[in-house]
C-alpha cells in the first residue's frame, strides 16, 4: 500500500508538470502574437496604400504648382519651372519618407504646353482690335476649365443674341445669351434643340462649361459639351454683352490664337500666354515590403485660389492685397489690414507723407510691396519681409497720393506727382522715371488717383488729380487730358480722390470722390453722373476699395471726420457706413492727410 500511493504520488507530480509545461508554452505562444501584432501595426503596410498616398501626395503637389506657375511664368518659361518645382518637391517627400526607411522619387516624364486665354476684367466680348465677330480659339486638342460670366446683354436680342459657336470633333453647337422679354433676366440657348432653352437666368450669370452648370446649377444646354474634343471657339455680336472668362487651350499660343485677337501683355484684356497644359510624371516607391512604381498625369483646372478667382486675375492664382493707411498717432506708422475684426500690421516707417496700394510684388521676393513717400520726396517699396526700396526723388507728397497698377502696355508701375506738382510720372525698380502726362496747362498735378477703364471702351485709363482737385482721365492714344465732369476732389489735410472702381460688373469703373461737403460720391466720368453714398461726415482724403467683410464685393473704406477708419457696405444697393474695426472691436484712427490706399 505504502509502495503503491508513492507511485501514485509520482504520476501526479508528472502530470501536474507537463500541464505547467504546458501552460508555459501557450503563455509563449501568446505573449509571441502580441509582440508580432504590434509589429505589424507599426510596420509599413504591405498592401501598397501607403505607396498610393505618396501617389496622391505628387499629384498634388504637382497640381498647385502648375497652377502657381500658369500665373507667375508670364514670360514662356512656364515648363522649365514646372520640371524645377517637381524636383524641390521630390526632394522634400523623399527627405521625408526616408525617415521612415523609404525611397520615393517623383520625375517630370514628359509636359504639355498650352495657351491661358483671359478676359479678367468685365468688357465687350470683342478681341483685342475691337472685333465683336471673331475666333476665341481654334485648332485646340482639347480644352480645361472653360468659364465664363456674362455681366451685362442689355445689348443683345433674340434677333441679335450674343452667341457662341463651340465646335467639337463631331461639329459645332450654337448657344446664344439675349434678354428675356422682361428684361429681368437672360436666356440661354442651345439652338440645335428649339426645345433647349434656360429661361431667366440672373445676372451676372457664370457658364461653367467644363461642369456643366450655370450659376451653379446643372443644365442639360450643356450637355453636349465635351472638354477634351473641343477644337474651336468662336464669337458672333460680342459686342452686345459683357463680362469676363478664362480657358486654358491644349496647344501653344501661335497654333490657337492670332496676334489682332490677343495682347501678349496681363495689363490689358483679352490676353493670351503661354501656360502649362498638363504634365506626366514618374513616380516611384521602394519600402522594405512594398514596391511601387507608376505615371501619374497631371491636368488641373484652370482656376487658382478663391472663389471663382475673384481675388484677381480671372481664373489664376493672385495673391490679395491690404488696406493700407496710416496710423493716426505718435510715433505715426505705416499699417496694413485685410479684414474687419483683425488687427493691422504697423511697419517701422514713421514719415509717410503719402501711400499708395498694396497689389504688386515688385522686387521678386514674394511678398508684396507697399509704396510711399517721405517727408522729403523719396518714394520708396517697403514690406513685411523689412526690405526698402527706393524709386524716385522730388516726389510732389504733401496731400497727395499714389497709384499702382498696369496701363499702357507696362509692367506694373508705381504712378506719383512730380516736378512740384506738375506732371505725372511712372516708376518701376531698377528704372529711371517716365513721364506719362505733362500738364503743365491744366494747373499741374496733385497726384495719381488711379487706373481703370472708365468708359467701357475695354481699355484702361489712368485717372490723375490736376489743379483745384479737378480730377482728369487720360488716354494715350489722344495724348490729352480730359476734366471729368462733376469729380473734383475736396482738399483739407488730404485730398478727397480713389481709383476708379468696376462696383457693378458692367464693364465700367467709376471714380469714388469726397466733395466739399463731406459727402462720399461716385462719379460717372462719361457723363458726370454723381451718385451720393455716405452724406457727410467724410473726411477730405484719398479712399479706396477692398472686400473687408469676405462677402464677394468690394466695399469703399474711408475715414469719417473723426478719423476712424470705416467702410460703406453694400455699395450699390442700399449703402451703410460701418466702423472697421480691430480684434478686440476698438475703432481704429488713420491719418487724414494719407487717408486709405
Amino acid at each position: 500500500m505504502d509502495g503503491a500511493r508513492a507511485d501514485d504520488r509520482g504520476q501526479l507530480i508528472l502530470i501536474a508538470g507537463i500541464g505547467v509545461a504546458v501552460a508555459l508554452v501557450a503563455l509563449a505562444l501568446i505573449l509571441n502574437s502580441l509582440v508580432f501584432t504590434q509589429y505589424l501595426a507599426t510596420k509599413p503596410s504591405p498592401d501598397g496604400s501607403e505607396a498610393v498616398a505618396y501617389q496622391h501626395a505628387v499629384a498634388d503637389g504637382v497640381r498647385g504648382l502648375v497652377s502657381e506657375a500658369n500665373y507667375r511664368e508670364y514670360d514662356g518659361n512656364v515648363s522649365d519651372t514646372v520640371r524645377n518645382g517637381t524636383g524641390t518637391l521630390s526632394d522634400l517627400l523623399a527627405r521625408q519618407y526616408g525617415a521612415h526607411g523609404t525611397l520615393v522619387n517623383a520625375t517630370v516624364r514628359s509636359v504639355e504646353n498650352g495657351t491661358s486665354i483671359h478676359q479678367d476684367a468685365p468688357r465687350r466680348f470683342t478681341n483685342a482690335s475691337g472685333n465683336g465677330n471673331w475666333t476665341l480659339f481654334g485648332g485646340a486638342d482639347g480644352v480645361r476649365g472653360f468659364r465664363m460670366t456674362i455681366t451685362n446683354a442689355s445689348a443683345a436680342s433674340a434677333e441679335h443674341p450674343f452667341r457662341l459657336n463651340v465646335t467639337l470633333e463631331g461639329g459645332m453647337t450654337p448657344i446664344e445669351i439675349y434678354p428675356d422679354t422682361n428684361g429681368s433676366g437672360l436666356i440661354v440657348n442651345d439652338t440645335t434643340d428649339e426645345n433647349s432653352r434656360l429661361n431667366n437666368v440672373s445676372t451676372p450669370a457664370t457658364i461653367d462649361f467644363a461642369n456643366g452648370s450655370v450659376n451653379g446649377s446643372h443644365t442639360d444646354q450643356l450637355d453636349f459639351y465635351e472638354s477634351e474634343n473641343v477644337t474651336d471657339v468662336a464669337v458672333a455680336n460680342g459686342e452686345r454683352a459683357v463680362g469676363k472668362y478664362v480657358v486654358v487651350a491644349n496647344r501653344s499660343e501661335e497654333d490657337v490664337t492670332t496676334s489682332d485677337d490677343y495682347y501678349d501683355t496681363t495689363d490689358r484684356s483679352p490676353y493670351a500666354v503661354p501656360a502649362v497644359y498638363a504634365t506626366t510624371l514618374h513616380a516611384s516607391y521602394a519600402a522594405p515590403d512594398v514596391t511601387y512604381e507608376t505615371d501619374v498625369h497631371v491636368s488641373p483646372s484652370a482656376f487658382g485660389a478663391g472663389p471663382d478667382g475673384e481675388d484677381g486675375r480671372y481664373g489664376v492664382f493672385r495673391p490679395p492685397g491690404d488696406t493700407v493707411f496710416r496710423y493716426n498717432d505718435a510715433p505715426t506708422n505705416l499699417s496694413v489690414m485685410n479684414a474687419t475684426g483683425t488687427d493691422p500690421q504697423r511697419f517701422p516707417q514713421t514719415d509717410v507723407e503719402a501711400i499708395g496700394p498694396r497689389e504688386y510684388d515688385f522686387t521678386g521676393d514674394d511678398v508684396l510691396d507697399v509704396p510711399y513717400v517721405d517727408d522729403a520726396g523719396n518714394l520708396y517699396l517697403t514690406n513685411a519681409s523689412g526690405s526698402t526700396t527706393r524709386l524716385a526723388t522730388d516726389v510732389f507728397q504733401p496731400k497727395s497720393l499714389l497709384a499702382i497698377g498696369y496701363w499702357n502696355g507696362t509692367g506694373p508701375s508705381v504712378f506719383y506727382a512730380g516736378d512740384n506738382k506738375v506732371n505725372i510720372y511712372r516708376v518701376q525698380p531698377g528704372h529711371e522715371p517716365t513721364l506719362v502726362v505733362d500738364n503743365s496747362n491744366n494747373g499741374g498735378a496733385n497726384g495719381a488717383s488711379g487706373i481703370g477703364d472708365v468708359d467701357g471702351d475695354g481699355e484702361n485709363e489712368l485717372v490723375f488729380v490736376g489743379g483745384s482737385q479737378e480730377q482728369y482721365v487720360y488716354e494715350p492714344e489722344g495724348g490729352k487730358a480730359d476734366k471729368i465732369e462733376n469729380g473734383q476732389a475736396a482738399q483739407n489735410q488730404g485730398i478727397g480722390a480713389s481709383q476708379p472702381i468696376d462696383f457693378n460688373g458692367d464693364g465700367v469703373a467709376r471714380v469714388p470722390h469726397v466733395d466739399g461737403s463731406n459727402n462720399l460720391d461716385l462719379v460717372d466720368t462719361r457723363d458726370g453722373t454723381n451718385t451720393n453714398i455716405i452724406s457727410g461726415g467724410v473726411a477730405n482724403s484719398p479712399v479706396t476699395a477692398y472686400d473687408v467683410d469676405g462677402d464677394g464685393s468690394l466695399e469703399i473704406i474711408y475715414l469719417n471726420t473723426n478719423s476712424h477708419l470705416m467702410y460703406v457696405d453694400n455699395v450699390t444697393g442700399t449703402p451703410i457706413g460701418k466702423p472697421l474695426l480691430n480684434e478686440s472691436g476698438g475703432a481704429i484712427l488713420g491719418s487724414k492727410k494719407t487717408g486709405v490706399a
